[in-house]
Order: structure tokens, then sequence, then C-alpha cells
């Protein structure tokens, strides 16, 4: 259901309510917003009807940022120097949050580079909530970060903190297959 959907029938359902509030829960003093009259009832009502209905589409997502991620997920640091630092091909590592609205919506882009490059870069998912060591250790302070690793070692300009143009790291994963390309040759 659209936000504004929510947002109209949440609004007409406080509405409604602070109004009959308003009508029969009459205040003694006269002071209580809710109880006052129905106008002031109405109007309280509806403001708490619109923010209860904000409240439950924050969680949401679209069907795009719900897909099932096929990037595989790292949760050691052996794991990681493993599968990034030792790896023979470039590697885009996605820093990333369960709680965190921006990464939910980086993921489906991620997921989309890691099929785009396969056999070609690998590309992983490290959530920061269960490998902490990991983010502490690569000064992940803020989420998404993604890193872009050839080698070992960071490459140059590769690292992005919040949400990038899928073309940004495309260009970084170019860059970094055609300085290997132009090693081997």
């Amino acid at each position: 259901m659209a936000m504004w959907i929510r947002v109209l029938i949440g609004g007409g359902i406080g509405l409604l309510a602070g109004a009959l509030l308003g009508y029969f829960g009459k205040c003694s003093s006269g002071t209580c917003p809710l109880t006052a009259n129905p106008y002031r009832g109405a109007m309280f009502g509806l403001i708490i009807g619109v923010f209860f209905a904000l409240s439950m589409t924050q969680g949401s997502c679209n069907s795009k940022e719900q897909q099932s991620s096929s990037v595989p997920h790292l949760a050691t640091k052996d794991e990681f120097d493993e599968k990034v630092l030792k790896s023979p091909r470039p590697v885009l590592v996605d820093f990333y949050s369960d709680r965190c609205p921006p990464c939910r919506k980086l993921a489906p882009t991620i997921s989309k580079l890691k099929d785009e490059y396969e056999g070609k870069a690998d590309v992983f998912k490290v959530n920061t909530d269960n490998a902490k060591e990991l983010a502490l250790e690569y000064g992940i302070t803020n989420i998404p970060t993604v890193m872009l690793f050839d080698k070992g070692e960071v490459v140059k300009n590769g690292k992005w903190i919040g949400i990038k143009d899928e073309s940004t790291y495309r260009k970084a994963i170019d860059e970094a297959l055609s300085k290997r390309e132009g090693i081997t040759e």
C-alpha cells in the first residue's frame, strides 16, 4: 500500500478517535488536549494518527530492496584474510548492518555487481554488528561503507561511505582489472 494512503487512513482513524474522545471523555479542567472538546480531540487525534502511520512505513522496503542477497558474507577475520586479502582478484566489500535502511537500499546494487563481475572480481558483505573486529580494523564508523581491495590493500580512492551510484563502483573495479591486465601482459 502506498505511503500516502497509509497516512490518509491513519490520519482519518486518528481524527475520528480524537473527536470521539473529545466528545465523550470530557475533561473536568478543560486543559487536556484530547478530551477538552471534540475539535481539539480531532486535531490531536489526526496528528497522532499521521505519526503512527508514518512510523509503520519506516521499516518497510520495496520488493527490490527485499530481495535475498546472493552475496556471500564474511563473519571472521580469518575468512576476511583468506577471501579478501589473499584473493588473486580485486575484491569489493560492503560493510553494512541489518538495521541500516541505506544499507538495505544498497544491497541490490552490490548483488548486481557480484553477478556482473563473477569470475573477474569477488564481492563480499561484512555485517559490522557481527564482525566488530573487522569494522574497527578498517575504520568503519559509518555504514554503508564499501571498499575495493586489490592485492591485499585498499585501492587508491577505493573507499566509499554512504550510497554511491553503481557506476562509481563499476568504474573502480574496471580500473583495478585493467591495471592487472597491464601487469600480466
